[in-house]
């Protein structure tokens, strides 16, 4: 099996957190560097991976996924399920989805609080 293509940058929070489950759950890896400084992310060549041109984004032998949060059920799931990083108990893993979730609905309260003034 070819290892995992992870196209990333480095400074990026969401691909941050699909390296620290690459690692700990040792998951061989190629990462490609995508320098969004540079633009790189509007590339014919990457459009045609990922037509959102956002990151983190996988292709696990052509099979290819952007979003950080589904990337990161995907790899537990297809490399170590029943992980206590995503675990089979509906309750333990709803609790890890609410923490997963827990930025985007700050970032929703905080959009509306901002749009109000």
């Amino acid at each position: 099996m070819a290892p995992l293509k992870l196209y990333y940058y480095p400074p990026c929070p969401p691909c941050r957190a699909v390296l620290f489950a690459v690692e700990n759950l040792k998951i061989e890896v190629q990462k490609i560097l995508v320098d969004l400084s540079k633009g790189d992310q509007l590339k014919p060549e990457f459009l045609k991976i990922n037509p959102q041109h956002c990151l983190p984004t996988i292709d696990d032998d052509g099979f290819i996924m952007w979003e950080s949060r589904a990337i990161l059920a995907y790899l537990v799931n297809s490399r170590a399920p029943g992980s206590s990083f995503y675990p089979l108990d509906p309750k333990k893993r709803a609790l890890v989805d609410s923490r997963l979730s827990l930025d985007s609905s700050i970032m929703h309260a905080l959009g509306n609080i901002i749009v109000s003034f």
